[in-house]
């Protein structure tokens, strides 16, 4: 029975290969950094072998000529400035034209099961970002959240462009499952706190930074390490992750665990509303007087 039930889930796999493959390329590319030439061009060579075995694409050439054009314009500015158009990321980038290219292959159904996966890869992602930072927060130093992909940055964009695809599946939840679609309907509020606490993270460390500079220091070290601001930042991102986690337990009882994200959320975005503002002003100010 066991061996049936492992066969039908093979078969299941092998009727969707290239949606397999793409979901399975999201996180390959994401643990190991689209930076990494070795790993983007081993992944592009396997799925242009898949591709070449398709039988049809529908390709929208309003997405797939400014996406070129952009890889060739990337190119061209490394061989302007460094004299080597393979240089940075221009090469590694070339694999989301062939992964593109491979989602056009796909039928309705397919592609609305990738845009599903790609939304709980994207609250997955959320997931470990908000447990990392929880255990850097209480066991060691306090850092912004990076989550899977190991760059602040690079994760709150990873974020925004995941609620847009969660946006994006809600139209089409009829179809789905009970459990499927009460799955992706909390992935919202987990997503935006993931957002809104990345953001309050990286706006708090900019003005603890400005508020309390270490510009005599003998080497970098002593900033990272033994600094007013390094010591704050530290203890701040402690109290967030305590006082985010206390209002979600406690609300939890009565209005549900989404809804208590939702909630978390919605508090941390005035406070990085405030944040912003005092760095335009005040912050700025203060810069120039540094």
């Amino acid at each position: 029975m066991a061996i049936q039930t492992i066969g039908r889930w093979f078969n299941r796999l092998a009727d969707h290969f290239v949606v397999v493959c793409l979901i399975f390329a999201l996180p390959i590319l994401a643990l190991t950094g689209a930076g990494n030439v070795l790993v983007a061009s081993l992944l592009g060579l396997l799925l242009c072998a898949v591709g070449f075995v398709q039988s049809s694409a529908r390709v929208d050439l309003w997405i797939f000529i400014p996406l070129t054009a952009y890889n060739f314009v990337n190119m061209a500015s490394a061989w302007a400035v460094y004299g080597n158009p393979y240089y940075g990321y221009a090469p590694t980038q070339l694999i989301f034209s062939v992964m593109y290219l491979l989602a056009a292959c796909l039928n309705d159904g397919e592609m609305r099961m990738l845009k599903r996966l790609c939304a709980l890869w994207a609250g997955a992602a959320a997931v470990l970002g908000i447990g990392q930072f929880t255990f850097f927060a209480v066991a060691q130093n306090a850092k912004r959240l990076g989550g899977v992909l190991n760059n602040p940055n690079a994760m709150g964009i990873f974020l925004v462009v995941g609620w847009f695809v969660l946006l994006d599946c809600a139209p089409e939840r009829d179809g789905d499952s009970r459990s499927l679609s009460s799955l992706l309907a909390q992935l919202e509020p987990l997503l935006l706190f993931a957002l809104a606490f990345a953001g309050f993270t990286a706006l708090m460390g900019l003005t603890v930074n400005l508020l309390f500079p270490k510009l005599d220091a003998v080497n970098d070290m002593v900033v990272v390490k033994q600094s007013a601001a390094a010591l704050l930042s530290t203890f701040g991102g402690m109290a967030a992750a305590l006082a985010c986690g206390g209002l979600v337990w406690g609300l939890s009882g009565s209005i549900g665990e989404t809804a208590s994200l939702a909630s978390c959320a919605s508090a941390l975005l005035p406070a990085c509303g405030l944040l912003v503002r005092w760095l335009h002003t005040r912050g700025a100010e203060r810069f120039m007087e540094l």
